[in-house]
């Protein structure tokens, strides 16, 4: 029997300097990397800054409709017109 396949979360947990904060995955435009940071770029105009590279944040973000189009940048594929 084969396992049930779970749907993904709609959210990501975004540890920045003032705590953590939750946002839709919809909301986020692209990230940008600089260095080992990266820089959640989201619909609202608000910008939040994690201690994780773009390596990482690729990882989670890979499946749920977000493409690497550079070595700085992913993207939402929702995003494009």
């Amino acid at each position: 029997m084969g396992q049930a396949v779970r749907p993904l979360p709609g959210k990501i947990a975004l540890p920045y300097q003032n705590g953590v904060t939750f946002v839709e995955l919809k909301d986020v435009i692209y990230c940008e990397s600089d260095s080992s940071y990266t820089t959640f770029h989201l619909t609202d105009d608000q910008h939040y800054l994690v201690t994780r590279p773009l390596r990482e944040i690729q990882e989670l973000l890979e499946e749920r409709g977000f493409l690497r189009i550079h070595r700085q940048y992913i993207i939402n594929l929702d995003h494009i017109r």
